[in-house]
């Protein structure tokens, strides 16, 4: 066991400095269906989603972010919106604002309590410091969830000497009902490692009264050494018998489950519920016994097909739903899908490449759309796709393939998809600049396409014989 460090809760709540003002605006925001939610103000954007169920009301917090993440520290805030149907939703204003300047503060993500008629934020702050950042838990608390006060003037859980105060955020807090005790999950980095798999880790605390906090030291060290590894934004929940760890590195978010809250974890074969596009999935309970996932998909640099992401873009909603082995994939989540419009039903098409590659008579698509259908293999074929938004300057390419179980979007890509050789669904919606894509109801994979602005789709097959069946193109509202 590591260092033990105590923090007992301050209920005097300090009086804080002026609020930092924002453009931020509840009143103007679309409130209906908000998959793929962003704030209606031109240089806003969804960050970090933190999503919080109580008393049937289904809320997501969320950061504010202008300049993706460019300005001093972040300048971040959290935003908030709830819906008890996950249909109609209600924005308010910003829950948790800035006391500095943004060049000099930034809220960041965390997660939410409700214990004893009290909501509790556990939040980080981030402030700069000679040479670096530092990071730490702050919290706030509420009594209608929606005003909230922070609690005290400094840090309320901040990292011993052993691990570097640049890294030190993303609190989350999960009550388990079988020992009676609640544990707190943070990110943290080490202060001097031996591998690069070493240094980015969650730490954990536990409380009997979410009063006070004892340390316990390494709760799960990841083990990347490529990208971004640092585990960050972690989820722990219990569903019908097990425990499920979630955390984000580079940009999936990954998942692991056990019958033990502490482990020791199993790493599923399919373990990513995301991909580079569709990230920060943090999991939360929704009515009868379902879990709803909540993301985050990036901007691109330049507004380009090509360009790198950056950070906060939009929100997007998951369904999660779980195997009888205890596995979990994700699914689009119904109450949420676009309400259409202009529904056509096109024949089957039948595609024989039997010389390579072939592919079928381009079909209209409008272009914000719903496209579904079946895919029937009649043999071991290479692989099967659809060309989107398709002109002569280009399209967006969605290729499967069952050889390699891999299913790729323009520049995404996400792997261990089984079952391809079967026959499976395909649907595919397209609005705006997102194009999101689900495999049978069980693998999703997103990616951001601001340039081709075509509105025709092609069916193609190599090297097999593929059945296109139940072929339905829906204009969206």
């Amino acid at each position: 066991m590591k260092t033990q460090l105590v923090a007992t809760l301050l209920i005097t709540s300090a009086i804080m400095p002026a609020q930092i003002p924002n453009r931020f605006n509840p009143a103007i925001q679309d409130n209906y269906k908000i998959q793929y939610f962003a704030p209606k103000e031109e240089g806003y954007y969804a960050g970090d989603p933190i999503p919080f169920y109580h008393d049937g009301v289904f809320h997501v917090f969320w950061l504010l972010d202008s300049a993706h993440h460019s300005v001093g520290v972040g300048g971040h805030q959290w935003a908030h919106c709830s819906s008890t149907d996950l249909i109609h939703w209600t924005h308010y204003p910003i829950a948790l604002t800035l006391s500095k300047d943004p060049k000099f503060e930034s809220l960041g993500t965390g997660s939410l309590f409700f214990k004893e008629g009290i909501y509790t934020m556990f939040y980080t702050t981030r402030n700069p410091a000679v040479p670096e950042k530092i990071e730490y838990v702050s919290m706030a608390i509420s009594k209608d969830c929606i005003n909230f006060k922070k609690t005290g003037k400094g840090p309320y859980l901040a990292p011993s000497s052993e691990y570097n105060p640049a890294n030190y955020r993303d609190p989350h807090v999960f009550y388990d009902s079988k020992t009676k005790t609640y544990y707190l999950l943070v990110t943290a980095t080490l202060s001097g490692y031996k591998y690069k798999q070493d240094e980015g880790l969650q730490v954990y605390y536990t409380s009997t009264d979410m009063k006070k906090w004892d340390f316990r030291g390494e709760f799960y060290t990841a083990g990347d050494d490529v990208g971004f590894a640092i585990p960050e934004c972690p989820t722990l929940f219990e569903w019908n018998g097990w425990y499920y760890y979630s955390y984000k590195v580079t940009g999936g978010t990954y998942y692991r489950m056990s019958k033990s809250i502490t482990g020791p974890w199993i790493a599923p074969v399919e373990d990513n519920w995301g991909s580079d596009y569709a990230m920060v999935y943090k999991v939360e309970t929704y009515k009868d016994n379902r879990r709803i996932a909540v993301g985050m998909a990036p901007s691109r640099a330049g507004n380009k097909d090509d360009g790198g992401w950056a950070y906060a873009g939009n929100l997007v909603f998951r369904e999660l739903f779980q195997n009888p082995d205890g596995t979990i994939y994700a699914g689009l989540v119904k109450e949420m899908m676009p309400d259409c419009i202009n529904v056509n039903k096109t024949e089957n098409v039948q595609i024989k490449a039997d010389k390579g590659f072939s592919a079928g008579e381009a079909m209209p698509v409008p272009f914000n759309s719903i496209i579904r259908f079946k895919v029937s293999p009649k043999n071991d074929y290479e692989q099967v796709g659809a060309m989107l938004r398709f002109s002569e300057r280009g399209y967006y390419n969605l290729k499967i393939s069952h050889r390699q179980r891999m299913v790729s979007l323009g520049n995404q890509s996400i792997y261990g998809v089984f079952d391809l050789e079967k026959p499976f669904t395909v649907t595919i919606v397209m609005k705006d600049d997102i194009i999101d894509v689900c495999i049978e109801g069980k693998r999703c994979i997103l990616n951001r396409c601001p340039e081709q602005k075509g509105e025709a789709m092609i069916l193609y097959s190599r090297n097999g014989f593929i059945d296109f069946n139940d072929i339905m193109i829906s204009e969206i509202k």
